[in-house]
């Protein structure tokens, strides 16, 4: 069976219950409907803003049919005419930006493109993949925007490559993964937000006119902020009502950006943060944006969850996991932060067994000269003193008493009071004056 389709210029993509289409006209891509499952999407006058006229940019060899600040849009390009939040940006050498890119071609795969350099879900039966290209009039620069379809699931998986042929050194200052554009205002946006052992409490606000982003520059994701976003109808709620989900498969700097304008249209872009963001893409390298799970549910917010819950235990996580029971683990930070030793853990994998639980974490402490937290961290070797029998015949013991063993370690860390940082201090990434 064919999920993805084309006709006359009419893309069509259908996952289990939902139905995603965008259609070639006036040389680009005009987004055309996200939703219930439907038969088909005609693409005709009814998607289109006949009501309004902007006095912004419009093309010339269009006449003024064709205003590209009011047409929803699959991508946007700086210094294009679209006056919202643009998705892709990228200047040549001469520093002027290179916005004049038109349709091209596309192809249907039953393969995932690769995501160089990037996590990504794995290919699936039956799954499906359109790649859409995009060229610059005038220069050899492609622009790729990736969509995969699982049959199973309600997700479809976007991505966007930018391809340098120029023979020039091309600067990308924005690429976010997915541009999302509505005909219609009225959308709730729920976002994550938290504090340590405080994790994941929803924030629900009206989108604004103008913009709004949800972001991070912390260099990660965490508690602070998730890239995961939810844009729903007022009424919606855990049971009923329509719902879309944006989740950047991607644990650096992120930003979710809305951007509601004076015609009633939202536009939800996603992807890598570009405060802060410049990626110097030479010629014949291609750029690879983040991975971004999309999903709708017309069954509220719990079907967005089981969307990417499938998406996520089928796709992403190992295939030697996913279907196994979740292990009751016990961490030995809570009750004994760094007090640890052989003997202690032994009495403590005692209890741990006695209590029914599959699996002993060793957490902080376990390597070097690590007793506090500042100092050893980077030397992970084991600390003979604590562990005299050796890690390995320590495993042994544990793992005999009927239970697994964990280990706590954070490699992406490091102390400047450390053997690793004073043999290689230049590979630490931070503040000079912080790192002494």
């Amino acid at each position: 069976m064919n999920y993805i389709t084309h006709q006359n210029g009419l893309f069509t993509i259908q996952t289990k219950n939902s139905t995603y289409s965008f259609m070639t006209k006036y040389g680009v891509l005009i987004h055309l409907y996200y939703g219930e499952k439907v038969d088909s999407v005609s693409g005709s006058e009814e998607y289109f803003p006949v009501d309004h006229r902007s006095f912004g940019v419009y093309f010339k060899e269009y006449g003024k049919a064709y205003y590209p600040s009011i047409f929803t849009q699959e991508v946007s390009f700086y210094d294009y005419g679209d006056f919202r939040t643009p998705n892709v940006s990228i200047k040549g050498e001469d520093l002027k930006y290179i916005s004049d890119f038109e349709y091209h071609s596309f192809e249907i795969t039953s393969d995932r493109r690769e995501v160089k350099g990037m996590p990504y879900g794995r290919n699936g039966e039956n799954s499906q993949t359109l790649s859409v290209t995009l060229k610059s009039r005038t220069k050899e620069v492609y622009c790729l925007l990736n969509y995969t379809v699982y049959p199973n699931i309600d997700v479809i998986v976007r991505n966007t490559e930018i391809i340098n042929k120029t023979g020039e050194t091309l600067r990308i200052e924005r690429c976010s993964s997915a541009l999302l554009d509505f005909n219609k205002a009225g959308f709730n946006m729920l976002t994550l937000h938290g504090l340590p052992a405080n994790e994941r409490k929803r924030y629900i606000q009206p989108v604004p006119y103008g913009k709004y982003v949800h972001s991070s520059v912390y260099g990660t994701t965490g508690s602070f902020g998730s890239p995961f976003a939810i844009l729903a109808q007022p009424t919606t709620d855990e049971n009923q009502g329509e719902a879309y989900s944006v989740n950047l498969v991607y644990s650096g700097n992120f930003a979710i950006e809305t951007c509601l304008d004076e015609y009633n249209r939202t536009r939800l872009s996603i992807g890598i943060n570009p405060e802060f963001f410049l990626y110097n893409l030479s010629s014949q390298e291609t750029f690879y944006s983040p991975e971004v799970v999309m999903a709708y549910s017309n069954t509220g917010f719990n079907g967005i969850s089981i969307a990417n819950a499938d998406y996520t235990r089928n796709y992403i996580m190992p295939e030697k996991f996913a279907q196994q029971p979740r292990p009751v683990v016990i961490n030995t930070w809570e009750a004994l932060i760094f007090d640890i030793n052989e003997q202690k853990l032994l009495d403590f994998a005692d209890v741990a067994v006695k209590a029914g639980l599959d699996t002993l974490v060793i957490d902080d402490g376990w390597f070097s000269t690590r007793r506090w937290d500042d100092k050893g961290l980077g030397d992970w070797w084991v600390c003979e003193d604590l562990f005299p029998s050796g890690l390995q015949k320590f495993s042994e013991q544990i793992t005999a008493k009927g239970i697994g063993l964990g280990i706590w370690i954070e490699p992406e860390m490091v102390n400047p009071n450390s053997e690793l940082f004073r043999t290689h201090p230049e590979w630490a990434l931070g503040d000079p004056r912080l790192l002494s």
